[in-house]
């Protein structure tokens, strides 16, 4: 086991945000996380890396290195830094990011980029850092249907060579479903947690408050 939640609990001015959220992730495991907007979902990602304080329990397994790719909304983009330095300064080895960039790319700055082309450099980064759980938030939101693809398959081949395990945020139901084999469903309490297969029009009409169509891909 990698990871251990118990009864965790977030209040923002004595609103409960999260209430109660118990789960565990397994090593190798791709978790997906669903609900609707304000359910928690980005508030559970920064309490998994300690940024916001919480109620309850969180313990990793000895050792455990998280890395978190959040939502682009959330990012300062004025740094200035060229997509190379960038990788530079956070210690990606050369041969990595130029395995995927070219020198043109490499010599845009941050503020230059469009979102697509900023997601797939942040993701890259993260999975490059031999993380043991990777934590995205949002990552398709300003992915067009080409990028998105790429970046997904970048991250499955990460994902089969170095075995670590991911959480995964969206709102994209059909990605869950295609790169997850369990979801959790939020909405300030746990509503399900278990295989894709047990997703069902019923439990996602109870989650949403009203009926979801959703092409799921069943494991």
């Amino acid at each position: 086991m990698l990871l251990k939640v118990e009864n965790l609990t977030v209040k923002f001015d004595e609103t409960p945000v999260l209430e109660n959220i118990s789960f565990e992730l397994e090593e190798n495991e791709v978790l997906g996380v669903i609900g609707p907007n304000g359910a928690g979902k980005t508030t559970l990602l920064k309490a998994l890396i300690f940024q916001i304080p919480f109620e309850g329990k969180i313990t990793y397994k000895e050792g455990t290195v998280v890395k978190m790719v959040p939502q682009l909304k959330n990012l300062n983009r004025n740094l200035p830094l060229t997509v190379e330095e960038f990788f530079i300064f956070s210690k990606i080895p050369q041969e990595v990011f130029k395995s995927f960039f070219d020198e043109k790319f490499l010599k845009k700055t941050l503020s230059n980029l469009s979102d697509g082309e900023l997601q797939k450099v942040l993701i890259i980064k993260a999975l490059s850092q031999k993380p043991d759980l990777v934590l995205l938030d949002e990552p398709s939101s300003f992915l067009d249907p080409k990028n998105k693809e790429t970046v997904f398959s970048i991250i499955e081949k990460f994902h089969e060579r170095d075995k670590f395990s991911i959480i995964i945020v969206s709102h994209d139901i059909s990605l869950i479903s295609s790169m997850t084999d369990r979801v959790i469903c939020l909405n300030k309490n746990l509503v399900c947690d278990g295989p894709i297969s047990h997703l069902t029009p019923e439990i996602l009409e109870k989650l949403y408050g009203y009926k979801v169509m959703a092409h799921l891909h069943r494991h």
